[in-house]
């Protein structure tokens, strides 16, 4: 195996054992990770997502899970807002089908329409501003690891469907990194539940070996709620009226 493979092997199994570890920590943990300035909490939603540049790419929805830290900082307007990413799905569907070097399956799926999909994991490192009353303008880089890749063939033949499913994980370069800006809404003052609008534009060309530049590019409808806020508060609120 080359050397650099070889290194990469430690740190795609500590990404991938946090993504899975993440919300259970979070349930532990997160009234020990609320302070009057830290906010911790769990964010999911839906991306909405496409390649740039891929020819026939539609649209396609994809499941997104994370965890974050609101932390704000002296005038209460700005907040920083990094962001890990447990899960991030994408891709894009309605493309042509390919010869995948089996002469059968290639007659059988010349007809077929193909839905590419991308899995991530990663980081966002977002800062927030107050504009207005509960309402934040946000935006920050992103940088991702590939942590799977797979291009589903499907074809119908009548009332039946038929789907053939293609590896294409090696294919795909293994970092992708980019730019998010968004806007954000909180229910109430303080720690309290929030919505989100993004958009992401990816700026690595993740078919590298393909013709044209094929990036990442996607919406997302997100919601986030803090975890053991109320709960932090409850302590520090108990601990205060014990040293009276």
């Amino acid at each position: 195996m080359h050397k650099s493979r070889l290194l990469l092997l430690p740190i795609a199994f500590i990404c991938s054992t946090a993504a899975r570890s993440q919300v259970i920590i979070g349930l532990l943990f997160g009234d020990d990770l609320n302070t009057p300035k830290l906010e911790f909490g769990l964010t999911a939603g839906l991306n909405y997502a496409t390649m740039d540049e891929t020819p026939d790419a539609h649209y396609r929805t994809g499941l997104y899970m994370g965890l974050y830290f609101n932390y704000t900082l002296g005038n209460e307007r700005w907040v920083l807002h990094p962001e890990a990413i447990a899960k991030s799905g994408v891709g894009t569907k309605g493309l042509a089908p390919y010869a995948i070097g089996d002469p059968d399956l290639d007659t059988v799926l010349a007809g077929a329409k193909v839905q590419r999909d991308l899995n991530y994991l990663g980081l966002a490192l977002l800062t927030r501003y107050r504009v207005w009353d509960k309402f934040y303008l946000e935006a920050g880089p992103q940088i991702t690891m590939r942590s799977g890749g797979k291009d589903k063939f499907i074809a119908e033949d009548g009332d039946d469907e038929l789907m053939y499913t293609h590896a294409i994980k090696d294919k795909v370069t293994l970092f992708d990194s980019g730019v998010t800006v968004g806007l954000a809404y909180k229910l109430r003052s303080g720690k309290s539940m929030a919505f989100d609008l993004r958009y992401y534009h990816g700026l690595v060309d993740v078919f590298s070996d393909a013709s044209g530049k094929q990036t990442n590019s996607y919406f997302q409808a997100l919601v986030s709620f803090p975890v053991g806020a109320g709960k932090a508060e409850a302590k520090r609120a108990a601990k205060e009226k014990a040293a009276q």
